[in-house]
């Protein structure tokens, strides 16, 4: 067994565990999700998989900041946020603008990196 597939074994298990934690609304997720996430960040990178390693480096910053955010909140307190939603305009927006910065992104990817694009 190689070391890359140690990992990805570990990054798997820690997966299913956060995923399994958060539907339990338990706080002990967020350090499984950050292992998963940066043990597939590592994986991604040694096999030349940029864009992913890049957004698990993302995955990794947010699974912190929801770890933190998680440990502010007041069980005692009956006070809940607003959920906002995005207009049709605005889903729009968003949906262009990720169409154009995926074929932007793979341009980027192909032209100056070494990245494993097949």
């Amino acid at each position: 067994m190689t070391i890359w597939l140690a990992f990805e074994i570990v990054s798997t298990i820690c997966g299913i565990a956060c995923v399994y934690l958060q539907t339990k609304g338990r706080i002990l997720a967020w350090p499984f999700g950050i292992v998963s996430v940066a043990l597939a960040a590592l994986i991604f990178h040694h096999h030349q998989l940029y864009s992913d390693f890049i957004l698990h480096l993302v995955f990794f910053a947010l699974n912190i900041y929801g770890w933190l955010q998680w440990s502010k909140i007041d069980k005692n307190s009956s006070s809940g946020k607003a959920i906002v939603t995005l207009t049709n305009p605005g889903r729009w927006i968003i949906g262009i603008g990720a169409i154009l910065g995926t074929i932007l992104w793979g341009y980027i990817m192909d032209r100056t990196t070494d990245a494993d694009l097949v």
